[in-house]
């Protein structure tokens, strides 16, 4: 049995597949698995994993109708024999001493899980909000053991992470099908079912960024960027039908409204009002309350006017956007 299953899926990644396999079959740690999920490519990914299998028999293909990443993750999971199990992104690769740095620090920690940091990439001509993205994305945790309640802190990604498969199983832990996003709300059931985590701040791996991705969309919109609301309501019945609703309550509804103010602001200007009736509708089924203070707040991060602290100016908020105008002088 080996002591890591990587779970890759697959679907048309021909460009960027052999990068990624190498990466992962040539690490300094050999005790693996790769679980690779072709989850319905019409490109040569097949192909190229079926030449890779030929030659290396730790990795294993299994193929299956085109599900999305979720069910394709999950198909990962049920077929995972290791004692920790790992995502990598098809499109993405890790530095080669990675599973070996994480195997160890889980190991000698003896935590519930290690995440390391990550660096985004782009090939080609960077797009204009690239380096702000990039800023955005930095995880500002030190090194060292955190308690699982902490984990907000680390950005809502599945991979670049290291889990335990008992935790994984015993708790019957899955993505949530046919929704994009899908990485929050994983984070959420595995994270409130562990007591810590370890950090290590390491670019350990490479995040690729393409046209497509939505970073580089922002002010676009599709029925997609809905499912977040979706997920917003799976994570609130997970966490009352486990119990956890009152241990983790200020925690999701500070989560809540960070989402709904990040999607309004990346919400093209004519679907702007349609996306803030879907976060009252969902802020309802959340039971978030508009008398608790915390819609004040989002609707403050959409537009606010307020004082400066000498009381000289007025600080205009608009969408994130700070314009200072000079108070009149009242004698």
């Amino acid at each position: 049995m080996a002591k890591i299953s990587v779970i890759i899926s697959v679907h048309n990644v021909e460009d960027y597949l052999v990068k990624c396999l190498d990466s992962v079959l040539n690490q300094t740690f050999k005790d693996i698995e790769v679980i690779c999920v072709n989850d319905g490519s019409t490109d040569a990914s097949l192909n190229i994993l079926e030449d890779y299998a030929r030659k290396e028999n730790r990795l294993k293909i299994i193929n299956q109708e085109n599900k999305g990443l979720s069910s394709a993750r999950n198909t990962g999971i049920e077929k995972a024999q290791g004692k920790y199990i790992f995502f990598v992104d098809s499109d993405d690769y890790i530095k080669p001493d990675t599973l070996e740095k994480m195997y160890n620090k889980i190991i000698s920690t003896n935590v519930d899980m290690v995440s390391v940091f990550s660096e985004l990439f782009y090939e080609g001509e960077k797009p204009d909000n690239f380096d702000k993205f990039n800023n955005s994305w930095t995880c500002k945790l030190k090194e060292g053991t955190y308690k699982a309640n902490k984990f907000l802190k680390l950005n809502c990604v599945a991979w670049g992470k290291l889990y335990k498969t008992e935790i994984v199983k015993k708790y019957n832990l899955r993505f949530d099908k046919g929704l994009i996003n899908e990485d929050e709300s994983w984070q959420w059931y595995y994270s409130t079912k562990i007591k810590n985590f370890y950090y290590i701040p390491e670019k350990l791996y490479m995040y690729r960024q393409r046209k497509q991705s939505i970073m580089n969309n922002k002010n676009t919109f599709s029925e997609k960027n809905l499912h977040i609301f979706k997920i917003l309501e799976n994570i609130y019945e997970h966490l009352n039908s486990t119990n956890l609703y009152s241990k983790y309550k200020k925690q999701f509804e500070k989560y809540f409204i960070g989402t709904c103010c990040c999607v309004y602001q990346r919400t093209s200007n004519e679907h702007k009002e349609r996306v803030l009736n879907i976060s009252k509708e969902t802020a309802n089924k959340c039971n978030i309350k508009f008398n608790n203070g915390l819609y004040y707040s989002f609707f403050e991060n959409l537009f606010s006017i307020k004082n400066s602290i000498d009381k000289k100016r007025k600080i205009i908020s608009i969408l994130g956007l700070k314009f200072y105008k000079e108070r009149k002088n009242n004698g």
